[in-house]
């Protein structure tokens, strides 16, 4: 009893008292019973759909310790592991089809929540008995999906599974490729941040996915396993269990594990990755040796790198001079590598590279060069015309690696001359690297991000400043930096963001105004009048947003209204087009109800009318008879990014469609950039504060 308890827990770090551990229904040995009962010409048909790596699962079970822990160390607004080892590992779906073997490419799939009857009934039992009884066609394919995500790609905490989802698969098109891997990863950051905030006993989402995605993208020196594609066939509930074991008997715990470097570019990390038939083991004193022997071959790129300028800028001259100076066979170029030296100004072009009455030169280390700038220069007399030369580099030490200029035409030495020289004197601006892990992200995805637009939104966004300093303080209200940073990825943008760009978007239109944006707090005002409110009543509650003393214009005239809406945790925008008699709901998420629009927004647009009347306005308006449509627009793929939507539809609708086009992958930059323009705005009091803060 005993041995087998400790062998039990061997793979289990050790802890200090009792851990509530989640629970899931992932379960791939549910999937895997089902599947593997099927007929060849199904599983060939599976495989066609692009899901043919999941039928190759080697792992059956979940180690509830290590994704506890995955859990707590998973960073849901960048995506990303946060190890031990202050290595932050990012997720992305394309490492959702490498371990899984699903598909990443074609359209996302947004779920439709349903509230009339569904053309299908169904549960977990039904969908088996369908997977073995229907033919060959698209309802199979469909069962098949629904199946796969109720026990694999898309589990539900409860146990009835997620009928929203089984039901938006039901009624789509099979011929339509979707892009399971974003779907997974998304609806898995979701059921997180749930666990999170609710604490539920139930995680939604693969958890299998974030088990695999530790199994193969870090690497434990003592332990290895063949290499399949997808990478989840090579992982086996034995493998899982002995590599955890191995991990716990070296470092005690999870999360200092090296990372792959191969399986991911962007990865920090020092440590070599794993080699077939490789002898290091983990002693740090070998791990520092790899280090420098990396390190030194990096340098002696550097140094033949340095000896191809030389030979380059040496031939561009005798070809533009009719001569040229050149390096005799004995003498040799020093590349001194010193990272405590200062950077100098040294033109990139004619020589720059040459000291003065000498043919060496001592330049900076390769990525110096190439933000370096200007040199010293004199006189200038007729040289003699030469051909250029071959070159050739010889390396002798880490610390001074030289490097030889050798001749091509026999041992006759063209001796140096005097040149015609120019003072060049140019500056480089190196760019810092951000610190906020989100304008990092948004600089390596948009890499025309200028260096001004970089260095206020790091600033802004910045998690080690103070979170109550004023960053926009313009028309009568103010921004903190706490509020402010809900306009980093992956969160819920607030309120008072909304209502800044409200009153920038009055004041900086054409004048006479063509619409008005209210504030969004009208719409709480206007939601919590009664249907029995007398007119006095409704005047003195709607005055502060409808008087033109305190809007600061007359908006009577206008003939688009904005009404930005937060609804059950969700921002869309009512917008009140009085030429065409129409209330257009701009929404990046169907609001409809049946057939028709729900009865809030009808409702909201009666209390418009009451409130407009109450104040002697639009008489001749009736708002409560306009037609109520919701455009077609582009639609959000994730659950945080609606507010950017409202903002972005309140900028560019002109009454009957978007006057320009909104991408939704450039949520991002949108994000990014709404922080610079409302900072930098001429209006904000505190400009000059963070201008002289990031040193503009």
């Amino acid at each position: 009893m005993d041995s087998r308890q400790r062998k039990r827990r061997s793979h289990v770090p050790t802890r200090s008292g009792p851990v509530k551990l989640p629970k899931s229904r992932c379960s791939g040995k549910k999937f895997l019973s089902i599947i593997d009962t099927l007929s060849v010409e199904k599983k060939n048909v599976i495989s066609g759909m692009g899901f043919g790596g999941l039928m190759q699962l080697g792992c059956r079970e979940l180690r509830y310790d290590l994704l506890t822990w995955i859990v707590a160390n998973y960073d849901i607004g960048y995506h990303r592991v946060c190890m031990q080892t202050n290595v932050a590992v990012p997720i992305t779906p394309q490492d959702v089809r490498e371990v899984l073997g699903i598909p990443d490419q074609g359209v996302d799939i947004v779920i439709h929540n349903r509230r009339a009857t569904p053309n299908c009934t169904y549960n977990i039992k039904v969908l088996e008995d369908k997977l073995h009884d229907l033919p060959i066609g698209d309802e199979f394919m469909k069962c098949f999906l629904i199946f796969a995500c109720a026990t694999i790609l898309a589990p539900n905490s409860k146990q009835e599974g997620m009928h929203d989802l089984w039901d938006t698969i039901w009624d789509s098109d099979v011929g339509v490729r979707i892009n399971w891997a974003k779907f997974l990863l998304q609806y898995l950051e979701d059921g997180i941040r749930d666990y999170r905030n609710t604490h539920p006993t139930y995680i939604r989402g693969c958890l299998l996915f974030l088990q695999l995605f530790y199994m193969t993208k870090f690497y434990l020196m003592s332990f290895k396993v063949e290499v399949r594609s997808p990478l989840c066939a090579a992982w086996t509930d034995e493998h899982i269990k002995c590599r955890l074991a191995a991990e716990i008997q070296t470092y005690g715990n999870y999360g200092h594990v090296q990372v792959l470097e191969q399986s991911n570019p962007h990865v920090r990390n020092d440590a070599r990755p794993c080699e077939a038939g490789s002898s290091h083991s983990d002693d740090p004193t070998e791990t520092i040796e790899a280090r420098l022997i990396r390190n030194l071959e990096h340098l002696i790129s550097l140094a033949s790198s340095v000896a191809q300028d030389i030979a380059t800028l040496r031939s561009r001259s005798s070809g533009g001079q009719r001569g040229c100076a050149l390096t005799p066979p004995d003498e040799a170029v020093n590349v001194d590598i010193n990272k405590e030296e200062g950077s100098t100004n040294v033109h990139p072009f004619s020589d720059q590279l040459m000291g003065k009455g000498s043919g060496s030169a001592t330049t900076r280390s390769g990525q110096q060069r190439a933000t370096n700038a200007a040199a010293d220069d004199g006189p200038s007399t007729e040289q003699e015309p030469c051909p250029p030369s071959t070159e050739g580099a010889e390396f002798h030490s880490p610390k001074g690696v030289q490097i030889g200029v050798e001749e091509g035409h026999g041992s006759k030495l063209v001796k140096s001359t005097p040149r015609r020289r120019f003072k060049h004197t140019t500056k480089r601006l190196v760019k810092p690297a951000a610190i906020c892990p989100f304008v990092s992200q948004c600089v390596r995805q948009f890499p025309k991000i200028s260096h001004e637009e970089r260095m206020v939104a790091d600033y802004a966004l910045s998690e080690g400043g103070d979170p109550s300093e004023i960053l926009c303080h313009m028309h009568g209200t103010y921004i903190t930096r706490d509020e402010l940073s809900s306009l980093n990825g992956g969160r819920w943008v607030n309120s008072m963001i909304i209502g800044v760009v409200c009153r920038m978007l009055n004041v900086e239109q054409e004048r006479p105004p063509r619409a008005h944006y209210f504030d969004p707090s009208f719409s709480v005002v206007l939601a919590s009048l009664t249907t029995k409110a007398k007119k006095h009543e409704i005047r003195d509650r709607c005055r502060m947003f409808l008087d033109a003393e305190y809007v600061g214009h007359d908006f009577s005239s206008c003939e688009l209204l904005f009404f930005p809406v937060c609804d059950n945790n969700h921002w869309h925008v009512h917008v009140l087009n009085i030429p065409s008699s129409r209330v257009e709901i701009l929404s990046s998420l169907p609001l409809r109800r049946g057939n028709g629009i729900s009865v809030v927004s009808r409702r909201l647009s009666e209390t418009i009318g009451k409130a407009f009347h109450a104040h002697g306005m639009l008489r001749r308006v009736e708002v409560s008879k306009f037609e109520h449509v919701q455009p077609q627009l582009v639609q959000q793929q994730n659950g945080f990014d609606c507010g950017m939507f409202a903002i972005k539809y309140m900028q560019h609708w002109n009454g009957a469609t978007l006057a320009q086009a909104i991408a939704e992958d450039k949520m991002h930059l949108y994000r990014l950039r709404l922080v610079v323009t409302l900072v930098m705005n001429p209006a904000n009091n505190a400009r000059d504060t963070v201008m002289k803060a990031c040193r503009l």
